[in-house]
């Protein structure tokens, strides 16, 4: 294991919950903003365009909406509207973004995930939606099927940490890809690419992300913390000879199903009200994290 000195993981945990906390409400449904008039023109702050100016702007709509009233609609080349997450270029932590989305059948969608807040300075993932119901991710080498006339949601989970990122549709695990690139913002863009663009956004949303599993070492990565049984049935006791801070359990999905803050060597945690399969167990000890595989079965 890397040995960090506990005055940097002090820092270091200090500015990751500070940065979370910032955006763990951000969302917008557009449903108080004006009809026929530009986003950025009218929420500000973080919306802005790629120029800079109005005329890329997309327009604020009401002939779709995922929650009423409004969405935005990105209709043609010349929109070009940008959600930045900040100030500055996300490099650590797990983050969170998400919009509904509708794609009207003959019409095409496309946005992208800027690597900084300053648009054109690079691309971490693109997503197409094709006007045949297909789509792709740009450079990576994955088709997927989207419905057409429906509102869909559209999730992707970065876990800087790992270097991974992760998309779903409606809940269901797309994509799971290598991405050792910051993040900084979203560009709606009216590409022609899959077709003439006409796609319509709701409900958008930026906060706090999940770990991404990635390979885990067996056992605890510390000769002086166990977890017993493995594999659980109805629960599992975790000892350490250090004080335990946090345990959190994530599906392998990487979505967290259990969290407990604690303040001794010893605790019992239930299982029983996981479905059976794998898992990934997190004990937080003196700032630092130490992950196994727990197999769950009745």
């Amino acid at each position: 294991m890397k040995k960090i000195t506990l005055s940097l993981l002090v820092l270091l945990s200090s500015v990751f919950f500070l940065t979370q906390s910032v955006f763990s409400q951000s969302c917008e449904n557009f449903d108080t903003l004006t009809v026929g008039a530009g986003v950025a023109e009218q929420l500000g702050g973080y919306w802005t365009t790629w120029s800079g100016g109005s005329d890329d702007d997309a327009m604020v709509a009401d002939a779709q909406s995922h929650s009423p009233d409004n969405s935005f609609a990105v209709d043609a080349g010349a929109v070009d509207l940008i959600f930045q997450f900040g100030e500055d270029p996300i490099a650590s932590g797990q983050w969170l973004y998400s919009h509904y989305m509708y794609v009207p059948t003959g019409f095409s969608g496309y946005f992208n995930v800027q690597t900084e807040p300053t648009p054109g300075v690079g691309w971490n993932l693109q997503i197409y939606f094709y006007d045949d119901g297909t789509g792709n991710f740009g450079s990576i080498p994955m088709d997927f099927v989207y419905t057409p006339d429906t509102w869909f949601m559209v999730e992707i989970n970065y876990d800087l940490d790992t270097d991974r990122v992760q998309v779903l549709f409606d809940g269901v695990l797309s994509l799971t890809a290598v991405k050792d690139l910051t993040i900084g913002a979203i560009d709606y863009y009216g590409s022609d690419l899959g077709g003439p663009p006409g796609s319509y956004y709701d409900d958008v949303c930026f906060g706090p992300g999940w770990i991404i599993i990635t390979d885990i070492e067996e056992p605890f990565m510390s000769t002086n913390t166990t977890i017993y049984p493995n594999p659980a049935s109805d629960k599992i006791t975790i000892e350490s000879e250090s004080i335990i801070d946090e345990v959190r359990i994530f599906n392998n999905m990487g979505q967290l199903v259990y969290s407990g803050q604690f303040d001794n060597n010893q605790r019992m945690v239930k299982t029983s009200d996981l479905q059976p399969g794998m898992y990934i167990i997190e004990v937080t000890i003196d700032y630092t994290r130490l992950r196994q595989k727990l197999l769950v079965q009745r």
